[in-house]
């Protein structure tokens, strides 16, 4: 692996992330679809992109503690790319 290719980050506690999960978590499925379907900056994926998605390969990565986790454990689960 090549020096540097590696980002460390670590989440300032005095800036906490601004994303409120527990709103997401108390949404149900038709209220988050209806949430993505009016927001014009990032509609949700039609049959067609869906159906030429492949899957990306699942990435490791560490904690400071060493801990490695894949990225189907992180929200979201497993990422998808559209082929061209």
């Amino acid at each position: 692996m090549k020096k540097g290719s590696i980002t460390k980050f670590k989440l300032n506690p005095r800036k906490p992330p601004k994303t409120d999960w527990r709103i997401f978590d108390t949404m149900s499925e038709e209220e988050r679809h209806q949430a993505a379907l009016s927001d014009p900056d990032a509609p949700p994926a039609t049959e067609a992109q869906l159906a030429r998605a492949r899957r990306v390969p699942k990435a490791a990565r560490a904690d400071n503690d060493g801990a490695h986790h894949n990225s189907a454990t992180v929200r979201g689960g497993p990422r998808f790319r559209p082929t061209p």
